[in-house]
């Protein structure tokens, strides 16, 4: 007796086709085409726990989850890759196909970008470097994925933007930051914000193009006008890599830049609450940011928030004046500018590959790179006075070393010195503007004192002739006539212990505020080391009575030798 045929479903070069049989078994019908070739290349698991099947076709990857396999969901992932039909016979039939595939090789499925190994994952999937079997599944929008897609050569990318770098500092720092983000892992760096700041149309958003076209083109960046939790997600998408956010202006309210400078700096975004009761898995990653804006990150919150920014978010994202110096050969900086912004348009991502093609094969790169940059990082330690600014040190420090492997292997157009000169510039220059030999903390409760006590002596009164009428004032100024431990006579300002809390403390450590003011010689201790004295003046009646315990400032102001 003649074998029954059976159908089967097999691929070639012109599609999946099922190969039906009569019903009495005894021949093949015309086959069923049932959609465009592909094959299941792996099975992958992703950091949950979810599996997915590996589809190739035309040379690309895509993902279905197995539990998606068959349903209207699944069938809609896929056919934004490959063309699969609707009629629910040959969707049934595609599901028993790819169900088949049991047994394939073991993949691993990543929504980080970066290093994996020896490999470098780019925003849009490409792998540089040799890798076992993962798959890129990172929360980044199409438009921006194939924007990391490189155009244009590296010799036209050097000659028409790398090489303008050359004597321009704002853009040498910009530049340094797109080579130096994928280091920071040898470097044990998190992470940091670079942000340029100053009047628009100052080239400020054309820097930031600039460093872009390391990676990708002008629209694969991102904007300041969104929430922190998008912003981890683009940071999770270019983990080990640029993150370049345009205008702080446009994040309103303030929310998206307060909440998210210590998580971008940090890696790791917030976990949450999934609908089964279960966390979130937490989001890592390590990126180096770029920012623009027209003021600095203190003045936007205080602006936008009502509030002035922390040390820590002051050292993580270091505010940066810009300016450019050279416009080269081109007549003026407009027309410069109109250049670089019509180059990276038409160059770009083929310097940031080559960069880590470079990284991966240079023997022993990691100690050469650790060892120029710690020599960076010493010469810009001295230039600073607290452990606060040598934060922000590590980043500039970075930026230099990047930058200098980068001018060394011929990627960039100019020399590296001209590259170390202009990002040190950029450090004298932010550091000009900090309060250095003093923390950010000491400097805002001295700033914060001076204003209150300067703003508010005229309401001072005095303790033997005051004005009962008057009901809210800071508190009595009384003068010290000259004697022989004093030279000049001076004015003892007493504040109600109130009035320090809620005008100058402004959510500071009480204590610690008192003690800045003391060691700078403005406030005085009393003899039993506590901090309030008492004061004795007029009652109503012109009767001699305590009028309470005071905070004690000698002056107005701090002592001109301690001051500001």
């Amino acid at each position: 007796m003649e074998d029954l045929k059976q159908p089967y479903t097999e691929l070639d070069k012109d599609g999946i086709f099922h190969h039906p049989v009569k019903a009495d078994g005894s021949m093949y019908l015309a086959p069923i085409r049932l959609a465009d070739p592909f094959e299941i290349v792996g099975i992958g698991v992703d950091e949950s726990g979810t599996q997915y099947y590996i589809i190739k076709h035309d040379d690309e990857h895509c993902i279905i989850p197995r539990g998606e396999v068959g349903t209207n969901e699944g069938w809609r992932k896929l056919r934004n890759d490959i063309n699969i039909p609707s009629k629910r016979l040959k969707l049934d039939l595609l599901t028993e196909y790819i169900q088949e595939h049991t047994i394939a090789p073991h993949w691993t499925v990543t929504d980080v970008a970066g290093w994996h190994g020896d490999a470098y994952i780019l925003p849009n999937g490409d792998i540089i470097g040799d890798t076992d079997n993962i798959y890129f599944n990172g929360k980044i929008s199409y438009n921006k994925k194939i924007g990391y897609k490189p155009k244009g050569s590296l010799k036209k990318w050097k000659d028409n933007i790398g090489r303008y770098a050359e004597d321009n500092s704002r853009l040498c720092l910009m530049l340094g930051a797109a080579f130096a983000a994928p280091l920071l892992k040898y470097l044990n760096i998190d992470g940091g914000i670079l942000h340029l700041y100053g009047k628009s149309s100052q080239g400020k958003t054309t820097a930031q193009r600039f460093a872009q076209s390391v990676w990708g083109d002008a629209n694969s960046g991102e904007n300041w006008n969104t929430t922190a939790f998008a912003l981890m997600n683009d940071a999770k998408a270019r983990n080990d890599g640029l993150l370049s956010m345009d205008e702080m202006g446009e994040d309103v309210t303030g929310k998206a830049v307060e909440k998210s400078i210590y998580a971008l700096a940090n890696g790791k975004g917030r976990s949450g609450g999934m609908k089964d009761g279960s966390n979130r898995a937490e989001i890592r990653f390590r990126v180096l940011g770029i920012s623009t804006g027209e003021t600095s990150l203190d003045a936007h919150l205080n602006k936008t928030a009502g509030k002035s920014a922390m040390a820590g978010q002051l050292v993580r994202c270091p505010s940066v004046p810009h300016e450019l110096e050279s416009h080269h050969q081109f007549e003026d900086f407009r027309e410069f500018t109109e250049h670089l912004n019509n180059a990276v348009s038409s160059y770009y991502g083929v310097a940031g590959r080559e960069f880590i093609k470079k990284v991966i094969e240079e023997k022993d790169f990691e100690k050469q790179f650790i060892r120029l940059y710690d020599k960076h990082f010493d010469e810009l330690k001295k230039l600073t006075q607290n452990g606060q600014l040598s934060r922000a040190a590590k980043l500039f420090a970075a930026t230099m070393t990047a930058l200098s492997f980068a001018c060394d292997w011929n990627i960039t157009g100019f020399d590296k010195s001209k590259a170390i000169e202009g990002i040190k510039c950029c450090f004298i220059d932010w550091l000009t503007e900090q309060p250095n030999g003093k923390s950010y903390e000491d400097n805002r409760v001295i700033n914060s004192s001076m204003d209150f006590m300067q703003t508010q002596e005229p309401f001072f009164q005095d303790p033997e002739e005051p004005c009962y009428a008057i009901k809210d004032f800071p508190g009595y100024v009384k003068y010290i006539p000259p004697c022989f431990d004093i030279s000049k006579g001076e004015y003892l300002y007493y504040v109600f212990p109130k009035y320090f809390r809620e005008k100058i403390v402004l959510g500071f450590d009480e204590n610690k505020a008192k003690e800045i003011l003391h060691q700078i010689g403005w406030l005085e201790k009393a003899g039993n080391n506590r901090w309030v004295k008492q004061l004795y003046g007029r009652g109503k009646n012109g009767e001699r009575k305590r009028l309470g315990v005071f905070l004690v400032f000698k002056g107005i102001a701090p002592p001109i030798e301690n001051g500001e």
